[in-house]
């Protein structure tokens, strides 16, 4: 019995003892639990603080954006924007149409003469740029690196810079590396802070997808890249893998935006003629981007088909304008005017058609990824599916395509390719004006407008370009992008009037009118006395120094490779103030490639 009594007071105590650890451990686990919440919460809120800091300044910027007087705008605090953002759907706008402004015709006024480049450029940051040589990359044999020299400044953007260099073998028809003597290069500023948010990877991945095609109408890339070598002095950890420099081909002509300046300071015009050639070369170029081909044209229907349709997504460019359509003189493909070619992938992308189910399944994502591509490009280029306040409205995508504006960019380049055209026709500096939509109150190609669209100052121009040219343009710069024209139908109506406007009027514009301006030459000008007696010595020392360095330049070309590999003799290329080149020759090794002699290195 008191066996018996112990074993039951013991295992009362037992279960005493293990109902008071339990109510511990669970109090514990609450405790853990509570703490683990808070900690929750609060991460969630530092992190929506700077999340609606980041939604706000985006609605600021693109209210401001198309607010029509932007120097007045008010900006909108965070509580205000809490308030309505993407709580309710869009309010459709009540009330007649919008008119617009009355159409304007500019006036060019008289031509002023074209200002003259310099030959050579006195700038010391890009006179620095040229004077590297980068070519290493582009070719294999290492010992004709001296014979590429950079040439000219092409111009440069906030995140790279780009060059000319030229192949100067005194033999023409010796033989180049690549087969290019003129290269452009491409190349990203040491002195940006994040490289890999520029890396040109991207841009040379898609160029090399584009190059596929074939096509004359997209600038070629002519060499694969790498990532930066090990004997570029770079900042440490921020470099690496990537890729910062791309070769390019070369268009010697220039620019539209080039063209366009010139056009308007000498106050001509394009002919029609011109305009439908140059309206031509943009669809092919975007046809590539969007088809992976250009358009042919059936024989039988004379309808435009797509030879072979690239499986992969459409590309869209995101910064079509003027600037970064480059002119080439390939006179064995279009024989009176430049062949156009897009350039500048560094905003493009590669973007399927809309996948409604995917939308619906993963909403958030969906929406990041195409909000993220709203401010890609050029502000004043911007496409209405980016700069629309419908972005801000829970409804921004209805999965509508007939209804959708806000992230429907399937059609983006061709809004693109209707600024380019407005500015030719206009002769307007700036694209049209995205604060002054309208629906237009007349027909365009025989039918009503379908909806709100820009460039109010077209129909002004009637008297000077085709109805049918004029409507076209219109119909690109569409709000809706369902509302704009398909590449295969712009390409059968500006092949017609391409024709019409040959058959009313053959001639072409002078050849002449494409070219840029002569470069001024380097030396000092001749004063009206004749040349001074220190102008006459500079110019025999000059002659004297070049044929001085003709001679080098063929003592090196015959020496043997087996010495050639162990050392090169280099001319010292420092200028004096005179523009004489420093006569030092010295001897230097490939790896360890110097410019200077001893005495100009430091």
């Amino acid at each position: 019995m008191d066996k018996g009594r112990d074993k039951e007071a013991t295992t009362e105590c037992f279960q005493q003892n293990f109902l008071r650890n339990s109510t511990r451990c669970t109090s514990s686990l609450a405790l853990l639990l509570v703490t683990l919440l808070y900690v929750f919460h609060l991460n969630q809120a530092k992190m929506a603080a700077p999340n609606i800091t980041r939604i706000t300044a985006d609605v600021n910027f693109w209210a401001r954006y198309r607010y029509p007087d932007p120097e007045n705008y008010i900006p909108l605090d965070e509580q205000q924007v809490q308030a309505f953002y993407r709580l309710q759907n869009y309010p459709q706008p009540a009330g007649p149409a919008p008119q617009g402004a009355a159409p304007e015709y500019h006036e060019l006024g008289p031509g002023q003469p074209l200002d003259r480049p310099l030959a050579r450029d006195d700038n010391i940051v890009r006179r620095a740029f040229l004077d590297r040589n980068p070519m290493p990359q582009m070719q294999g044999d290492l010992m004709q690196t001296p014979l590429w020299q950079g040439k000219k400044f092409l111009g440069e953007g906030f995140s790279a810079r780009v060059g000319l260099w030229e192949y100067s073998d005194p033999d023409p028809y010796a033989d180049v590396p690549g087969g290019f003597r003129q290269i452009a290069v491409k190349e990203l500023k040491t002195t940006l802070r994040n490289p890999y948010a520029y890396d040109l990877r991207g841009e040379a991945d898609i160029l090399t997808k584009l190059r596929q095609s074939g096509s004359p109408h997209i600038v070629h890339l002519l060499h694969n890249p790498g990532p930066v070598e090990a004997h570029e002095i770079l900042p440490p950890g921020r470099w690496d893998n990537v890729v910062r420099r791309i070769f390019l081909e070369y268009c010697s002509l220039g620019s539209l935006h080039d063209l366009l300046q010139r056009r308007i300071k000498l106050a001509v015009p394009f002919s029609e003629l011109t305009i439908w050639r140059l309206f031509d070369c943009l669809l092919d170029g975007i046809s590539v981007l969007d088809y992976g081909n250009e358009l042919v044209p059936d024989g039988v229907t004379n309808e435009f088909y797509i030879p072979q349709l690239r499986s992969e997504k459409e590309i869209v460019h995101f910064d079509l304008k003027p600037a970064n359509i480059l002119l080439a003189d390939k006179r064995s493909i279009h024989p009176v005017h430049p062949l156009c070619k897009i350039s500048d992938f560094g905003h493009a992308s590669e973007i399927g058609q809309p996948q409604w189910e995917r939308l619906e399944q993963r909403p958030q994502e969906w929406l990041d990824y195409y909000e993220s591509k709203r401010k890609w490009g050029t502000e004043g280029y911007f496409a209405p599916e980016q700069f629309t306040e419908r972005w801000d409205y829970d409804d921004w995508r209805q999965l509508r395509p007939d209804v959708d504006i806000a992230g429907v960019y399937q059609s983006t380049n061709i809004w693109g390719v209707g600024c380019i055209m407005y500015q030719l026709i206009t002769m307007s500096r700036r694209p049209p004006n995205h604060r002054d939509p309208f629906v237009p109150q007349y027909n365009l190609r025989g039918r009503p407008a379908l909806g709100i669209t820009y460039g109010t100052d077209l129909p002004a121009y009637e008297l000077q370009y085709s109805k049918l040219l004029l409507d076209l343009v219109q119909e690109c710069l569409y709000e809706l992008p369902s509302n704009r024209p398909s590449i295969s139908e712009l390409k059968e109506n500006v092949v017609f009037g391409s024709e019409t406007a040959l058959s009313a009027n053959p001639d072409t514009e002078p050849w002449v009118d494409f070219l840029p301006a002569e470069p001024v030459p380097s030396f000092n000008p001749i004063p009206p006395g004749g040349p001074t007696q220190a102008q006459k010595t500079a110019r025999r020392q000059a002659q004297r120094a070049g044929r001085k360095r003709a001679r080098e330049d063929e003592a090196q070309q015959v020496q043997p490779k087996r010495r050639r590999r162990i050392a090169i003799r280099q001319r010292c290329r420092y200028l004096y103030d005179d523009d004489t080149q420093c006569k030092r020759i010295f001897k230097t090794t490939v790896e360890g490639m110097d410019i200077y002699c001893t005495e100009h290195r430091g």
